[in-house]
């Protein structure tokens, strides 16, 4: 009985790891490669043993047009930035609240605070490269 557990529990380790492979590949993409999503997608249920989406395109043209009004809807109100430009941000306030943290004790209520808010920033900044991805 044992031994059928672990080769289940083995087989499952196998199909979770090739899951969340996939997963953290899809998410460490960015925004100018949304094309791709519903290829992507497919990628995630094949990895979870599911049946895939049917991706047929039926008029190109009509798909395009949507696709651009998709695209102008993610830069509606313009002065956006970059992925690289707030990632780099993110990194630059991790830094500053290091050093912050560094100086207010973390027996007050700030201090907690601040240490809080620094280890959330810090995550994010590492968020990506988990497992080598990003």
């Amino acid at each position: 009985m044992g031994d059928k557990r672990n080769k289940r529990y083995q087989k499952n380790a196998k199909k979770y790891g090739r899951l969340m492979a996939v997963i953290r590949e899809v998410h460490a993409q960015h925004a100018d490669d949304l094309c791709w999503m519903p290829a992507d997608v497919n990628r995630i249920f094949e990895a979870a043993g599911l049946p895939p989406q049917d991706l047929t395109v039926g008029d190109p043209c009509a798909m395009l047009q949507n696709c651009e009004r998709y695209v102008n809807c993610l830069r509606s109100g313009g002065g956006w930035k970059s992925y690289a430009e707030l990632e780099a941000a993110l990194k630059l306030i991790a830094e500053r609240l290091e050093n912050v943290v560094l100086v207010v004790p973390q027996s007050t209520l700030l201090g907690e605070a601040l240490a809080a808010i620094h280890e959330v920033a810090k995550g994010a900044t590492n968020e990506r490269k988990v497992d080598g991805a990003g």
